[in-house]
């Protein structure tokens, strides 16, 4: 009977410490275990998955921001593979596997790994890249690591499957050489807010380079350039995709009045359907173009602005008109339809007569008038925010 009291009080014991460990789990330092399969907890009391051989993308972007990863035999210049190695050892994925054994000009097994992708290794530029999606079969992944002006390095891990439709996600880290840990932290994707509707996105990391870019890509492309300023990467700009086409099919309608360089560009959605077009004009706000971005063969130039043509707009429609000399009135209208040019109806006004053009060819005033009946008469002004060109 004594041998059994005894025996409980050792196991009541036993318990008793047991359950005050596993307590402590949810304030210990979030470090990445080496080989342990246990389930790590954060210090704000979120769990993250067992430790497994290899996760799935989703894994990782749901949890790689709760853990700091220790960085082995840490010495001299860290470069962008030696991290690399790091982030994949914490997170071992196939592309993972792929880009850091094909770096190191290693094989790659068949099942956690992708052997016959092409790995394109910069340790110069401090950039490494697997690019499945070329190939249609595998996954995306791209790191880069950037020098900081107080001895660290800003590391980052981009990764996507889009076979999967999985969105693209960027994991960033600060690299403290004195402590020789990654620690997590925000990039400029953690808060990322565009300007269009429903994109597609994708990041572009540098190399070798002090940018780095968020594309939105919808029917219009916007690029956001980062700067790296010593120690953050901070907006400093917004490129309109095929900019410099743009420019072009504007300087080949050349405005008339000078300072006619266009400057500056807003969205607007003319049509209403849910797709901007681009509004472009100069610092004098009396040249510009309006452009349209539903075309698959390329951006159209939809109607240009001058300082004697102003334009007014409705649903549907863009309108630019004025004094034509003497005692005529000038007026060109543009309807769009699936944001694309669907109409150009033209009107020379000279006291009460008019003479209309449709599309290119002459109509009647009947004809011109009830064409114009069909126009939205809605006159608005637009609300738009205009963002500087970036060279």
């Amino acid at each position: 009977m004594k041998q059994k009291i005894i025996t409980a009080f050792l196991a009541a014991c036993l318990l008793a410490l047991t359950s005050c460990n596993q307590g402590k789990s949810g304030t210990a330092e979030k470090d990445a275990p080496a080989d342990s399969t246990e389930q790590v907890a954060t210090e704000t009391g979120n769990s993250l998955p067992p430790r497994k051989d290899i996760y799935e993308l989703k894994e990782v972007k749901e949890g790689w921001n709760a853990l700091s990863i220790p960085v082995e035999n840490a010495s001299g210049d860290i470069d962008v593979l030696q991290l690399a190695k790091a982030f994949n050892h914490a997170w071992p994925t196939a592309i993972g596997n792929t880009l850091t054994l094909k770096s190191e000009g290693k094989s790659v097994p068949q099942s956690n790994g992708y052997p016959d992708l092409k790995v394109k290794t910069d340790k110069a530029g401090g950039y490494i890249e697997a690019l499945g999606s070329k190939t249609g079969d595998a996954e995306d992944m791209m790191v880069s690591v950037v020098d900081r002006e107080n001895g660290h390095k800003l590391f980052m891990a981009c990764l996507a499957w889009p076979i999967a439709n999985v969105d693209q996600f960027v994991c960033a880290y600060d690299f403290d050489p004195a402590t020789a840990k990654l620690t997590p932290e925000d990039s400029p994707a953690t808060h990322f807010k565009g300007l269009l509707k429903k994109p597609y996105l994708n990041y572009v990391l540098p190399q070798g380079s002090k940018e780095f870019i968020i594309e939105e890509d919808a029917s219009l492309v916007l690029r956001h350039v980062y700067r790296f300023d010593g120690n953050q990467f901070r907006l400093a700009g917004i490129r309109i995709g095929e900019q410099d086409r743009l420019i072009q099919l504007f300087n080949e309608e050349k405005a008339e009045d000078g300072g006619d360089r266009l400057t500056k560009w807003a969205l607007i959605d003319i049509d209403q359907d849910g797709v901007y077009e681009v509004w472009m004009r100069a610092d004098n706000d009396k040249n510009g173009a309006f452009f349209a971005f539903g075309d698959f063969d390329g951006p159209q130039l939809l109607i240009s602005e001058t300082s004697r043509f102003r334009p007014t707009l409705a649903p549907g429609r863009v309108t630019v008109g004025g004094p034509a000399g003497g005692p005529s009135y000038y007026t060109n209208t543009i309807t769009l339809k699936d944001s694309q040019r669907e109409h150009e109806l033209t009107c020379m006004q000279v006291y009460e007569d008019c003479e209309y053009s449709l599309d290119g060819k002459d109509i009647t005033t009947e004809e011109g008038k009830a064409f114009q009946a069909t126009i939205s008469k809605k006159i608005y002004e637009p609300k738009v925010e205009w963002h500087k060109l970036m060279p």
